[in-house]
């Protein structure tokens, strides 16, 4: 057809021309994911002989939450600093990043490594995310849904009994 018959294209293939609309544009992958991660807090730097473990939960229960069954859109990610089998510190912190429309797991993934967090506790990952673990050199490790997660720090050998 004609473009007088379907006017100018939109951008989008197709050859229809027009360009534009591509992604990047307001709410896309473009400009502002990085000004949602800001929005997170900064943590404490980890404690000497210690290793700063990340998981996302689904409650604001600290080591009695169960965990998330997607990691990126959990409305809490738990971070919990484990010495020598220990633990010394827990934080549970709000997961300002939900209404982003994609790249949520990659961005809070990002906010973990640079809080200096060397392990993840998820029930599952995107490939996004799992790229970035790998690297990155942290260490996941998976439990099921729905389990408390000192239940899963013991089941591991992190915390002692």
């Amino acid at each position: 057809m004609c473009s007088w018959f379907f006017g100018r294209g939109q951008g989008r293939g197709y050859g229809r021309g027009g360009g534009g609309g591509g992604w990047g544009r307001r709410k896309g992958w473009g400009r502002d994911w990085t000004q949602h991660v800001q929005s997170l807090p900064n943590l404490e730097p980890v404690p000497n002989g210690c290793e700063r473990v990340a998981a996302g939960v689904d409650t604001n229960h600290g080591l009695n939450s169960p965990l998330s069954p997607r990691f990126g859109r959990a409305p809490y990610i738990l971070v919990i600093d484990v010495c020598n089998g220990e633990i010394k510190n827990v934080r549970t912190i709000e997961n300002t990043l939900l209404d982003m429309p994609r790249g949520v797991g990659v961005a809070i993934t990002q906010w973990l490594i640079n809080n200096g967090v060397k392990i993840i506790i998820a029930s599952s990952i995107g490939p996004h995310v799992e790229e970035l673990i790998s690297q990155a050199g942290l260490k996941v490790m998976y439990a099921e849904s729905g389990i408390p997660v000192m239940q899963v720090l013991r089941s591991y050998g992190l915390v002692r009994s």
